[in-house]
């Protein structure tokens, strides 16, 4: 079930821990086995560069030591530089029989698509993804109680399950709100728009 490459992102950094060591325990390792290699950036660096892109891959040529697996994980991977990134490609794509390789990034998005297309992938989030149709229901008041952060993972979820539904039953109504999404989500990441309303103004205009 794990094998392969798998992109987690999403929520915070604890949620994501947790869930690669859920991964790691089914898989019968912890991160201190000798067969699990953590990849991140060094405390002197601002991002993860090629030399240490190049460490994952000669890991993971060798067979495990004494498990059925060996498993990388990087650890913010949306800090791989370009080059770094470009590195993993055949790795990501063909890795060997017993190899688990995670990239641990902060949303889908931060890497390059050639890395994401690679990769499976797994959402998590800090709160439950609500229904859309309960959130068109909300008063300003239970807005305005949750902060950046739980909304921009909010959104997240949505996405996520909207792009589901598009591959099932291909719609313009899905596309649509995938783009009213994105662009609040972008405007809540990169300005100081107003939390509430833009929320309030991404329900308004969604569909279905």
């Amino acid at each position: 079930m794990y094998l392969g490459t798998t992109l987690v992102f999403g929520g915070s950094k604890g949620k994501q821990d947790t869930y690669i060591k859920g991964v790691l325990s089914k898989l019968g390792l912890r991160k201190n086995h000798p067969d699990v290699l953590t990849i991140t950036k060094n405390t002197n660096k601002q991002s993860i560069g090629i030399k240490q892109a190049k460490e994952a891959i000669k890991f993971l040529v060798t067979k495990p030591y004494s498990s059925k697996h060996k498993v990388v994980v990087i650890e913010d991977a949306h800090r791989l530089t370009i080059q770094a990134q470009n590195s993993l490609l055949k790795t990501l794509e063909e890795p060997p029989d017993y190899a688990v390789i995670i990239l641990e990034a902060k949303t889908e998005d931060s890497l390059l698509p050639t890395v994401v297309s690679r990769c499976r992938r797994k959402a998590i989030s800090d709160i439950d993804i609500v229904p859309k149709q309960i959130w068109k229901e909300a008063n300003s008041e239970k807005l305005s109680k949750l902060d950046k952060d739980e909304v921009i993972n909010l959104i997240e979820g949505w996405i996520t399950v909207e792009r589901g539904e598009m591959l099932e039953n291909p719609q313009r109504i899905y596309s649509n709100n995938i783009a009213w999404m994105i662009e609040i989500k972008t405007d809540l990441e990169n300005t100081n728009v107003n939390m509430r309303l833009a929320l309030e103004n991404l329900l308004i205009h969604l569909e279905g």
